[in-house]
């Protein structure tokens, strides 16, 4: 199975799974290395981060934990942010965009019953932050997914 951190346990969507923080540690490792190379290359405005479920808690984990230049945005989508990460209450000084987009017939990420409490950090940090829901919308739901990301792009960069 493919994933970004391992889980330790399967709550079956009804709550957020235990994971093991060294699986996750590591690939932010990896990410903020990434981060830094891209920077280095475009300027860190330029640098975006973005995932889908698992990888939308990464994503969000990589970019509370990263600490050297505010970054052009990120994206959530279909995810939650994760009890282990600690949203930096300086956000809104950082001035990155964060989406964050959910489906609420998820039934993996139940919006209403767990998933929109856990983004409480986020709200109280305040900042650039924008959390769309949208009906009808389950989780794996690819072309809500794309026109969630084209929506971001083109409010990011309007024509």
């Amino acid at each position: 199975m493919r994933s970004w951190y391992d889980y330790l346990t399967d709550h079956d969507g009804q709550a957020e799974d235990a994971l093991n923080l060294a699986t996750l540690d590591d690939v932010c490792s990896m990410i903020h290395a990434l981060i830094d190379q891209e920077v280095a290359a475009v300027g860190a405005r330029r640098v975006f981060l973005g995932g889908a479920s698992q990888g939308c808690c990464t994503a969000l984990h990589a970019a509370a934990t990263y600490h050297k230049h505010a970054l052009g945005g990120v994206i959530g989508t279909q995810g939650h942010l994760l009890a282990c990460t600690k949203w930096p209450e300086d956000w809104s000084k950082r001035e990155t965009p964060v989406r964050i987009f959910i489906g609420l017939e998820d039934t993996t990420m139940r919006w209403d019953e767990w998933v929109a409490k856990s983004f409480a950090p986020m709200r109280q940090a305040g900042g650039n932050l924008v959390f769309v829901t949208e009906p009808g919308v389950d989780h794996g739901d690819d072309q809500a997914e794309g026109r969630w990301i084209r929506s971001f792009l083109a409010e990011l960069f309007p024509s």
